[in-house]
């Protein structure tokens, strides 16, 4: 069984939606995605057991990232706007090939971060719009 270790992850964005690849996000310390669907009640008078089925899906995620000069390339400056849509792509392994989530997004929120002794840091939020697709390419 294979397991992936937290130094060899990725994340890219590109902001158009349904793109194939993105951009390098530089600096990346960590991203997180959690995803759940609704559960409808479907108990009706005379049942003995409560009863449910599967309502909407529904992701979102965070992206944590080391803020540098806003002229680099992979900055959250430079990639990341609050409103954007598009396409992010989380990789455990850092590359196209390997396994990864996909999905389309909008990016609902930037917080940055400075604390005593530590770097500053941006914290990214996105939105799932649509499915949550994960890709294992490793077979």
């Amino acid at each position: 069984m294979a397991t992936y270790a937290g130094q060899n992850g990725a994340l890219h964005f590109n902001t158009t939606e349904g793109a194939s690849s993105g951009t390098n996000v530089t600096e990346v310390t960590n991203w997180s995605i959690s995803s759940e669907a609704n559960v409808l009640e479907t108990s009706a008078m005379g049942d003995s057991f409560r009863s449910f089925s599967t309502g909407l899906k529904t992701w979102e995620g965070t992206a944590d990232i080391i803020w540098t000069d806003s002229a680099d390339s992979g900055s959250v400056d430079t990639i990341f706007a609050i409103g954007d849509t598009g396409t992010i792509f989380c990789y455990p392994l850092a590359t196209d090939t390997d396994m990864k989530l996909t999905g389309n997004v909008i990016i609902t929120g930037i917080e940055y971060t400075q604390d005593l002794e530590d770097v500053m840091r941006a914290s990214v939020s996105f939105q799932g719009n649509g499915s949550l697709d994960p890709d294992n390419n490793l077979a």
